[in-house]
């Protein structure tokens, strides 16, 4: 895949990091793809390649760098991933040197991003790569007083003035100067963005809505339709990331002992992200994987009714 090739379309690159990254830019590219085929309807589609998984593999995008088990969670988890994660970024920044995308688009996964930006935004001819950053990065938490604000805001502005501007506010300056444009899914840092410059539009969480449409349609409750008649639903989540498997199927299995011993009218489902992490969950459920049906993770209408 070359970008140079005249007679193929705009190559967009994205970089989702982990499985809910990874879901979020599987339903952009579907929205970018029919937005360019809408207005360019004679001209080369785009095509796509990425940093992602399962969500973007279905959604007809290139994978470069396969990134289903690049979920952690804490310090100790993030250092047992971090050496196929360096490597990862050296492979995408060559990739994305070479092939020269039209843009950039990284998806959430802070630390992997910011650290990919900083060494792809000046390409080697000098001129700036384009960049958009989709659910860009925030300021998790939010003081309940205004002491706690004023405390805050207090420690922000002294950072904003140590020298290299070290601090609280520091991913907002690079943010500015690395990013064309962010798009911010959660409100607790829009003061930080105005303050470092940053071209950014608030869209609000995009699965709020189309967790909303995909459930109207109810796929999955007619897929179930029979399974589930006369059944109270219960749904379970163990989560994507690995240790989080670890650490939560061992209490899991004994909530399941439980549950079937109280009631005979229940009907389990768990949606899995794909069948790499199914496997690692089927076993972890162990005999009770028998009485549970693992369905796609896009299931609102079954949650909705759950």
């Amino acid at each position: 895949m070359n970008s140079a090739d005249s007679s193929a379309g705009p190559l967009v690159v994205v970089s989702a990091g982990d499985l809910s990254g990874d879901l979020h830019a599987s339903y952009l590219v579907e929205r970018l793809r029919d937005e360019w085929k809408s207005r360019h309807p004679v001209e080369p589609q785009l095509r796509f390649a990425a940093a992602g998984s399962y969500h973007l593999k279905n959604a007809g995008v290139e994978i470069w760098e396969d990134t289903t088990f690049w979920g952690a969670m804490g310090i100790f988890e993030g250092i047992k991933i971090l050496p196929a994660l360096l490597f990862a970024k050296r492979r995408m920044i060559n990739r994305i040197r070479k092939e020269k995308p039209e843009i950039v688009i990284p998806v959430d996964y802070r630390s992997f991003n910011m650290s990919l930006l900083k060494d792809i935004r000046v390409r080697r001819d000098g001129t700036k790569q384009k960049i958009a950053y989709y659910i860009s990065p925030v300021l998790w938490g939010k003081p309940k007083t205004n002491t706690g604000r004023k405390a805050v805001e207090g420690m922000v502005e002294v950072a904003r003035k140590l020298p290299g501007g070290k601090g609280a506010r520091d991913r907002f300056d690079a943010l500015a100067e690395l990013a064309d444009l962010a798009l911010v899914a959660y409100p607790f840092s829009l003061e930080h963005y105005r303050r470092a410059g940053v071209n950014f539009r608030y869209i609000g969480h995009p699965l709020a809505q189309i967790a909303r449409e995909i459930a109207k349609q109810e796929k999955y409750l007619s897929i179930y339709k029979e399974k589930i008649q006369d059944k109270r639903l219960v749904g379970i989540a163990p989560g994507s990331r690995v240790h989080e498997l670890n650490y939560h199927m061992p209490v899991l299995r004994e909530l399941l002992t439980l549950l079937k011993q109280r009631y005979d009218n229940l009907w389990f489902y768990c949606p899995v992200p794909g069948e790499k992490l199914e496997k690692l969950i089927r076993k972890g459920f162990g005999e009770h994987a028998d009485s549970i049906e693992f369905v796609p993770d896009d299931c609102y209408d079954l949650m909705e009714s759950s």
